[in-house]
């Protein structure tokens, strides 16, 4: 009798199981497939507005939500700093290159024993441009680019 009533009640456990599997299955495909005409807004999915555009979704580019930093990107100013300003700042700040078993070369900036930045390739300073620059509570905050995209980092302090 015990048998019985177990056997029956890991049956259920296992249909349940399964059941609950392939409904969370189809739920996430369904909003997966969600394209830029189902949203009320006209800017993709909610999930894309909200991390792409930030909280307040006023559609414009702005500060992305996270600056890895551990402060969350609306609470920080943008500012404006010169070319000349970030290579006077490098030229105090020493380099360890190393590459990645994919075989990426990895800067990596140190400045009085810490890294203060990364960039991800093998660029010489003077070819890279200065993207954008935040005020963050912790300093500076600078991204670097070539050709128009980001390939690193910098805190200045």
């Amino acid at each position: 009798m015990r048998k019985g009533l177990l056997s029956i009640g890991l049956l259920a456990l296992v249909v349940s199981l399964v059941i609950g599997t392939v409904a969370a299955y189809h739920v996430v495909s369904e909003n997966s497939v969600q394209t830029t005409d189902s949203c009320v807004c006209g800017c993709g999915c909610y999930t894309h507005a909200r991390y792409m555009y930030g909280q307040n979704g006023n559609h414009e580019r702005g500060t992305p939500q996270f600056m890895g930093l551990g402060v969350k990107g609306h609470y920080l100013g943008e500012v404006e700093i010169d070319k000349e300003q970030v290579e006077e700042y490098l030229s105090n700040v020493t380099i360890e290159k190393f590459v990645t078993p994919r075989g990426v070369t990895v800067q990596k900036l140190i400045l009085d024993g810490q890294c203060i930045g990364k960039i991800v390739g093998d660029y010489d300073f003077s070819s890279l441009d200065v993207y954008k620059a935040y005020n963050t509570q912790n300093g500076i905050k600078v991204f670097l680019s070539y050709n128009g995209s980001i390939v690193g980092f910098l805190l200045m302090k």
